[in-house]
Formats: C-alpha cells, structure tokens, sequence
C-alpha cells in the first residue's frame, strides 16, 4: 500500500510540476529531438541551437576529438550542486578554446564552449574573436537580453541557454556559447 502510494504521489509530482520529457535522438548528436515549433520561442530561434564553427553544444567527446584533436588537457571533474552533474574542461588554449563537458550518467557531451584569441571559428551568424561590437549588436539585436548585457558584455538569449560576447576596445575578445552563468 505505501509503494503504491509513493508512486502515485511521484506521477502527481511530476504532472503538478508541469514536467515533460524531450525524446533524445542518439542518432543526431544526442540532442532532444524537436520540431520547429519548439526550436523557437516566439518568433526568436533558440540561441543554443547555434553551432560554433563546426561545434555545437550536445555533441559527444569523439565528435569533438575528430574536429579538434585531444585535448593538451583536461581539468579535474567538479560536481555541479546546482544540477547535480560533473563538468570537466578541456583545453585547447593553442586553439583558443576550452570545450566544458557535461557529465549525465554515463553519457557524456559539449555543455559549454568559450573562445578566445587565437581562436578562428565563428558563429552561426558569422561573429568571431576580434568581429567589431556593432556587429554583433546587430547580427543578434532580436535576441539581446534584457538583463546581463551591458559596459563590456552582450549576452544573447540567458545566462543559462546563450552566447555571452565580451568586447575590449569595442572588438569581441571571448564568446561563451551555453551555460553562462559561473
């Protein structure tokens, strides 16, 4: 009687909470599995759904390695509290870049990404280290936030789902495409 009860208690938790379940798609880099409808909100694409250069957020470490090689190293794995998942950083600084993974189960995928010089790849909409602020003020006006962004930041989308661009005498100095929040 009482497992009964704790199972029904769980599914009316689940269902008060509003919670869904986004299918994941194993044969398109693990990311859920969405329709245009929900890659959208309102008439403003998910930010997230941007790659960078030949990466994108959700990719699997072999697919990373076959684009960048091996990493010169990787930090050590850190637990996230908030989440509940471990994080481990790879560093490409010859590159530019450092490619946070995410740890979930056994799975393991790009969660984050952060350029900087000498770093050569751009965005989806052509932004890169050393493109002018102007214009990724304009290539992302739609998408700006309305908070976080501001003196010498402009985060597109959230802090938890977007691009954080960094700008140094008005020339983009680092892009961080994912959690931007630390």
């Amino acid at each position: 009687m009482k497992k009964t009860l704790s199972i029904v208690s769980i599914g009316l938790l689940l269902v008060s909470c509003g919670g869904s379940i986004t299918p994941v798609d194993t044969t398109n880099n693990n990311t859920p599995n969405t329709t245009k409808k929900d890659q959208s909100i309102g008439s403003k694409k998910r930010v997230t759904e941007e790659s960078f250069g030949s990466l994108s957020l959700g990719q699997k470490p072999s697919e990373v390695v076959k684009i960048l090689g091996e990493p010169e190293s990787k930090g050590k794995k850190q637990m996230q509290a908030a989440t509940g998942t471990s994080v481990q950083d790879w560093n490409y600084p010859a590159k530019g870049l450092t490619i946070t993974m995410e740890f979930v189960g056994s799975n393991q995928n790009v969660h984050m990404i952060r350029a900087t010089e000498p770093c050569k790849f751009a965005t989806a909409r052509g932004i890169k280290i050393g493109s002018a602020e102007t214009a990724v003020k304009k290539a992302y006006a739609k998408e700006a936030s309305k908070h976080g962004s501001g003196g010498d930041s402009f985060l597109v989308g959230s802090l938890y789902d977007g691009i954080n661009f960094t700008f140094k005498n008005g020339m983009v100095s680092e892009i961080v495409l994912g959690v931007t929040s630390e």
